[in-house]
């Protein structure tokens, strides 16, 4: 069976995804839009046994729509759906059915006052829910979102973060579990159950800071890193039999935290990072992890 990669490519004025054989890079099909590509999924979303691809796009002028479009895997255009101040989308099993939805974020801050809100969509384009109901909306923009089942109910809850603060919605999605205000920016949010108890905590990502809550909102720890955060994850790193956060910074130095946020080590790579990715790179059952630099891998 060939193995695909999906590479984000841009032509002319136009953006698009092109899509190769990833054993010798033969072209297989491209798909272009007139909007800035800005975040492409992977996922069977259908349970067909083919992977489809959910790709977002953001219109560049100031009277379009931002569209999110799913293709099948032979570039065929299965859905396109439009949004207006599309912020972040999700792919998710919403309503415990073994279906996968899509949830999107959507809002904008006008004279310093954010107006946002949820729209959960089927596979055919259909609306399903939307927070708040009707044509009302929040005081929330969420820029990232996450759903995921953090109280182990069988049913996935909605994480995001805003500019300054990180919400998480019940299950039914019309209603907020919990806030915290950070009075800081923050950057992006992960969910990850790093004490390996089978409920995931949610980690925020700021500037320079990185703060830990349990799934029902109790804030555990912070972690100052004043040269800056880039991002966070979790891996074996001294292959003793649980997990170590590993936060790479905004310049070249890596830290490596125990699971209640105590400093265990730190390196130093001999280029800017540019992304860190945890990944089992040699099939041998450990995770690795893998920087990428300005110079390289």
């Amino acid at each position: 069976m060939k193995r695909y990669v999906v590479i984000l490519i841009l032509i002319g004025i136009l953006n698009g995804i092109v899509v190769v054989n990833a054993d010798d890079l033969e072209k297989l099909w491209e798909y272009r839009i007139v909007e800035d590509v800005y975040k492409v999924n992977i996922k069977d979303v259908n349970a067909d046994g083919q992977m489809e691809i959910l790709m977002a796009g953001k219109d560049r002028t100031q009277y379009g729509r931002d569209k999110i479009y799913l293709l099948n895997s032979r570039g065929d255009l299965m859905l396109k759906i439009e949004v207006e101040n599309l912020r972040d989308f999700y792919l998710a099993d919403a309503y415990g059915d073994s279906r996968d939805e899509i949830i999107v974020s959507y809002g904008r801050i006008v004279n310093n006052i954010p107006r946002g809100g949820l729209y959960i969509f089927d596979l055919e384009g259909n609306v399903l829910s939307e927070y708040p109901k009707g044509m009302l909306k929040s005081n929330i923009v969420l820029n990232n979102i996450v759903a995921t089942d953090i109280d182990r109910d069988y049913r996935n809850e909605i994480v995001g973060n805003s500019k300054e603060g990180i919400y998480v919605f019940d299950d039914t999605y019309d209603g907020i579990l919990w806030r915290w205000m950070s009075g800081r920016t923050i950057r992006n949010t992960v969910v990850e159950d790093i004490f390996e108890d089978t409920l995931p905590e949610i980690i925020t990502i700021g500037v320079d800071e990185v703060n830990v809550f349990s799934h029902d909102g109790l804030k555990k720890w912070n972690y100052s890193m004043p040269e800056g955060v880039l991002s966070v994850g979790t891996v074996d790193y001294d292959i003793l039999g649980y997990k170590e956060v590993v936060i790479a910074s905004s310049n070249r130095s890596v830290h490596i935290l125990d699971v209640n946020g105590g400093f265990r080590d730190k390196f130093v790579l001999d280029g800017d990072i540019l992304n860190m990715v945890v990944e089992d790179t040699n099939n041998d059952l450990d995770d690795d992890l893998v920087f990428g630099t300005d110079n390289g891998i």
